[in-house]
């Protein structure tokens, strides 16, 4: 029943946007015709506003196939222009191996952009810089700025301010990752969208892989934070769970019902306070809400438990001195 439901849905949307194509052929012949440099002033008529009306979607596709076409040198298939409308539009779309992905990222992106900044997340460097090189040239006609996020870029708080930032899933992470570490300081701002390439990938195979980051000399933590944290721990109750934690209507349940403080999995490697644990720890300091008046001594509670449960010495950390390497 769910999935005739599904398809149905499907169907509909797909109908919805097959006329926005159909209608495209009652504007190319007339945009077909014009230069380039008319092409973005036409652009900057139709979206210039920064709202981009439904009815004027034909019209801008084919703006957008006029300047593929001397940019790129390529011609935009309409199953090309179906996906990049349903990206667009939020939808989640597959195509096989050589049906032009980075094309239809190109025209989701100039469509996208009319509401704010546009991140092209890839699955490795080499793909990153291929297309934010190969595509420039349309994105000017648009009057937008396309950059490439790679590792040791000189600027990234620039690099963000542009209006379409082709980068890897990784190095997003670590920009994250540093953005975090830097506290008040921060390089990746006004993300409005995000285009993924390989979403399987990106978001499923590789969600479960650790990301850790050098914190540098810049960052000093609060060392009584975590000298109190290890003793509130050590009047925590804990419960391992044998089950995935991570995207699961189940774990929600558990730190709903359970009278312990907090749950933690070595299956995923992940902990969170339950509502008893919260409740426990805004009453043991009067707060309200710890977790929004104090987030730092949160962190250091999760982070003294990850410790605990998580880390073993030999063979995750070792200590020298009085360093821990």
């Amino acid at each position: 029943m769910q999935k005739a439901i599904a398809d149905i849905y499907n169907r509909v949307n797909l109908l919805r946007l097959q006329r926005v194509i159909a209608t495209m052929e009652f504007y190319r012949p007339k945009v077909q015709i014009l230069a380039l440099e008319d092409v973005q002033a036409e652009y900057r008529r139709v979206a210039g506003g920064g709202i981009l009306k439904q009815k004027a979607l034909p019209y801008v596709l084919c703006l957008l196939e006029k300047a593929i076409a001397e940019c790129v040198g390529l011609w935009v298939r309409r199953e090309q222009f179906l996906c990049a409308l349903g990206l667009y539009h939020g939808y989640m779309c597959e195509m096989r191996a050589g049906e032009g992905k980075s094309l239809v990222a190109v025209i989701a992106a100039v469509l996208c952009a009319t509401r704010g900044k546009v991140h092209i997340v890839t699955v490795n460097d080499y793909l990153a810089r291929r297309d934010s090189e190969r595509f420039n040239g349309v994105y000017r006609v648009f009057g937008l700025k396309c950059a490439h996020n790679y590792r040791g870029h000189p600027d990234k708080r620039e690099l963000y301010q542009s209006d379409v930032v082709y980068t890897s899933s990784h190095e997003l992470i670590f920009d994250y990752l540093r953005d975090e570490l830097e506290g008040g300081r921060r390089n990746i701002r006004s993300l409005n969208t995000a285009i993924i390439d390989e979403v399987d990938f990106v978001l499923l195979d590789n969600a479960t892989s650790r990301f850790s980051v050098s914190s540098g000399s810049f960052y000093m933590p609060n060392v009584e934070e975590y000298r109190l944290a290890k003793e509130i721990c050590s009047v925590l109750d804990g419960l391992e769970v044998k089950r995935n934690l991570n995207g699961d209507v189940y774990a929600e349940r558990l730190r709903r019902e359970i009278g312990a403080h907090y749950v933690y999995s070595f299956r995923d490697g992940s902990l969170y306070l339950t509502v008893v644990g919260l409740d426990f720890l805004s009453r043991v300091f009067q707060k309200e809400d710890l977790l929004l008046a104090s987030p730092g001594f949160c962190r250091a509670i999760l982070d003294t438990l990850r410790a605990k449960h998580f880390f073993v010495r030999g063979r995750d950390y070792l200590v020298e001195g009085d360093r821990i390497v």
